[in-house]
């Protein structure tokens, strides 16, 4: 089975959202690591970007608990996903943290929503590698025609293949290279305002934030010591990373 929007997440492969957490990412890594890593990356788009959103949209949103704390930078956030069950749980997270009336969840094929109309922020979260060629051109091509030149931010986060391997397909995915998708950023009119892999997004939060490292030069040295071994990691295990990318629309 070819994986795209409308079959992966009704996948057999995936039965229900527990069957769908516990393939995505063992329970310690879900409890402790990703966690760390979107109060991070939260950071990060904080710095980056330095001003709140008036509606920001979250693309395949899942169990919404990055839509979630999206609503901590915009003031409105609508999540979009195929899969009703995810909704279910991501309506759950919203009435628990007391924003539901901030957050639109809507049932749709990503590639297919048309709703990003007035969008000043659009979150692309781990989708693009589920997506074939045409699509994420399609997906990439609408967010470029909502949003306002010099104004509006697109937020990419998908898995990409590290040196030691070439692009490839699988049934669960499209697992391409990062110069591909820049150069695709580039192409539909985005400019790069920061792109970072997901252990250095962790590695120089916590050198910042937690560490309090008030200089350049030793933050960037508490930050490699952090991320190169877990990058190495990967590089030399042949296993893909995280890439993530800030982009603005130029002008």
């Amino acid at each position: 089975m070819e994986a795209t929007a409308t079959t992966l997440w009704k996948n057999r492969k995936f039965d229900g959202i527990a069957a769908y957490t516990r393939a995505a990412a063992p329970a310690w890594l879900q409890e402790i690591v990703q966690p760390l890593f979107r109060d991070a990356m939260f950071a990060r788009l904080r710095r980056r970007t330095g001003r709140r959103f008036v509606k920001a949209a979250d693309l395949a949103c899942g169990v919404g608990d990055w839509s979630v704390r999206y609503l901590e930078i915009a003031r409105r956030v609508v999540g979009v996903d195929i899969n009703p069950e995810f909704l279910a749980a991501a309506r759950a997270a919203a009435t628990r943290s007391k924003r539901a009336a901030s957050l639109e969840l809507i049932e749709a094929n990503l590639v297919e929503y048309d709703g990003l109309d007035g969008a000043d922020f659009v979150a692309l979260g781990a989708c693009l590698q589920c997506l074939d060629d045409h699509e994420v051109e399609r997906v990439v091509s609408r967010a470029s025609a909502a949003l306002r030149p010099s104004r509006g931010v697109l937020y990419v986060r998908t898995s990409v293949v590290t040196p030691l391997r070439t692009p490839y397909e699988e049934s669960d995915g499209f697992y391409r290279d990062r110069t591909t998708y820049e150069e695709l950023f580039e192409r539909h009119g985005f400019r790069v305002l920061d792109a970072a892999y997901s252990a250095t997004v962790v590695a120089e939060h916590l050198a910042q934030d937690w560490l309090l490292c008030e200089s350049p030069p030793t933050r960037a040295a508490v930050s490699a010591t952090i991320a190169v071994p877990a990058r190495l990691a990967r590089v030399l295990k042949r296993e893909n990373d995280f890439c993530n990318w800030i982009l603005e629309r130029r002008a």
